[in-house]
């Protein structure tokens, strides 16, 4: 896949980095995170290219931030790069200015807590992954704030209490993984995860498009 981006830059780059001071706090980190440099370049410029989930600069491995603007200015989404793959705090915006996605990478890899929301500021879901795989809590809410599926991993695997709820509150699904084995109500049919690739053989490659519609 080709990947266009653009030109290092001088003000736009410090407003960004200031806007990942600013709402940068609190985030888990893997232990073999790595330090983005402070080089900004905007997702125009056709020098740069993609491959799989690798990103290059003149056909050497591309290692600062990437950024993209909405028409009107404001960011739509900023992502790091270490040697290519992703890494640090990677943030998109939706276009009301409401955050949309807080998610970290080590490596190319998910790691630790990841969050997006809806854009009228409703948590939309909340996991934490390890090595690119869902490991512990998954929740997600629907726009209007209810929660309709708490599960729980280990090594990207279903784990432990499984429920799933209809938008009227009564439940959708209610089980138990222990072993391998699932006990308890199953009043769906359980398949792919459409929002998300994680796992499940169908790992997401580098875009630097917006991806709000991702876990």
């Amino acid at each position: 896949m080709l990947l266009h981006l653009p030109r290092k830059t001088t003000l736009d780059g410090y407003a960004l980095l200031l806007c990942l001071l600013v709402t940068g706090c609190n985030i888990q980190f893997g232990s073999n995170a790595k330090q983005v440099p402070p080089v900004y370049v905007a997702t125009t410029d056709p020098n740069f290219n993609a491959h799989q989930d690798t990103l290059y600069a003149a056909n050497q491995l591309f290692s600062g931030h990437v950024y993209q603007l909405f028409p009107n200015g404001d960011t739509e989404f900023v992502k790091g790069f270490v040697n290519g793959l992703e890494e640090g705090v990677q943030k998109s915006w939706h276009a009301n200015r409401q955050l949309a996605e807080l998610r970290v990478y080590t490596a190319g890899k998910k790691q630790g807590v990841q969050k997006s929301w809806w854009p009228n500021g409703r948590q939309r879901f909340v996991y934490t992954a390890k090595d690119d795989a869902y490991n512990g809590v998954l929740k997600e809410w629907d726009e209007k704030g209810m929660l309709y599926r708490d599960f729980n991993y280990t090594n990207g695997q279903e784990e432990g209490s499984q429920k799933m709820w209809w938008p009227d509150g009564s439940i959708r699904a209610n089980y138990v993984i222990h072993n391998g084995k699932r006990y308890g109500l199953l009043g769906m049919k359980l398949c792919a995860n459409p929002i998300d690739s994680i796992r499940n053989g169908n790992r997401e490659t580098i875009n630097v498009e917006s991806r709000n519609d991702k876990r």
